[in-house]
């Protein structure tokens, strides 16, 4: 009985064990507490200026990258958007640009049908069968000293013309220098042998009917000009030009000129017969 006791006792003073000596602190199992908001505040008395410093630095920079990656989320969101907007305005600018087409050619066609429409009801002056014709007895193209001309002016349209003048210029001059004049002597068709005021639509000229207009040029030609025709120094040049109007009062015109000497390589003796070439520019005729 006394060992047991004697037992008892020494296991208890082990169980019991010494204690940790000084500054040794016991080790708990448990996981660590976190650091109080005082605790902090502590840890930032005891560091140095260039800790502190530090340390704000950090917590700026976090908060300024919180901000751009708002800002660019912000700016994600936008672009998406506006995306969508600009592919919405593209769209209708197309549709628009289609109808606007649409509206365009549909403008087009009915312009052309009513210029179709009208060019087929309007009358249409033509100045045809320009030719010098000889008066004279040695069968050269003069009437008192002017050179003189024929032709005919038909109505190839489908209404009648009115208002119808009937213009020409004519002059002497150089092959090389052969141009354009200023129109004058201009006549009404009324004043005319074979005219009128108006000048009524045919279907065709017959093919051997004779000229009916004959003009006269504007002035008498001298006798060096007529000797230099006779010889090719010189051309004449006669010019006849129609102004007239369709019912609906627009302005029309019809032109031929020709340019020819007095040579008798042209013609003969034989009335009808000078012969001519066309001038060199376009004629107007519309």
């Amino acid at each position: 009985m006394g060992d047991k006791d004697e037992t008892g006792k020494h296991s208890g003073e082990a169980s019991s064990g010494a204690p940790p000596p000084e500054g040794v602190q016991p080790v708990h199992s448990g996981a660590t507490e976190p650091a109080t908001a005082k605790q902090l505040k502590e840890v930032e008395k005891e560091m140095t200026g260039f800790e502190k410093s530090t340390l704000r630095w950090a917590r700026t920079a976090v908060i300024m990258s919180g901000l751009a990656a708002a800002f660019v989320c912000l700016q994600w969101v936008e672009m998406c958007k506006g995306g969508n907007d600009t592919h919405e305005l593209a769209t209708q600018a197309k549709n628009q640009a289609d109808r606007t087409k649409e509206v365009a050619e549909a403008a087009k066609k009915s312009a052309d049908a009513a210029y179709l429409s009208a060019e087929a009801l309007r009358p249409h002056l033509a100045i045809v069968l320009l030719t010098p014709q000889p008066l004279t007895v040695d069968g050269l193209p003069l009437d008192s000293g002017r050179l003189h001309v024929q032709f005919q002016v038909p109505n190839y349209g489908s209404s009648l013309a009115q208002n119808i003048q009937i213009c020409e210029f004519d002059g002497v001059m150089p092959p090389e220098k052969i141009a354009r004049l200023p129109y004058g002597n201009c006549k009404s068709s009324a004043t005319w042998n074979y005219g009128s005021t108006v000048i009524s639509p045919v279907i065709q000229l017959r093919d051997m009917q004779a000229p009916g207009w004959g003009m006269d040029g504007s002035k008498p030609i001298t006798e060096r000009e007529t000797d230099d025709l006779k010889v090719g120094k010189r051309v004449a040049v006669f010019s006849v030009l129609a102004t007239y109007h369709d019912a609906a009062g627009a302005a029309h015109h019809a032109e031929a000129c020709i340019v020819f000497t007095l040579q008798q390589k042209w013609g003969n003796q034989t009335i009808g017969s000078w012969g001519s070439e066309p001038c060199a520019w376009d004629e107007q005729n519309d």
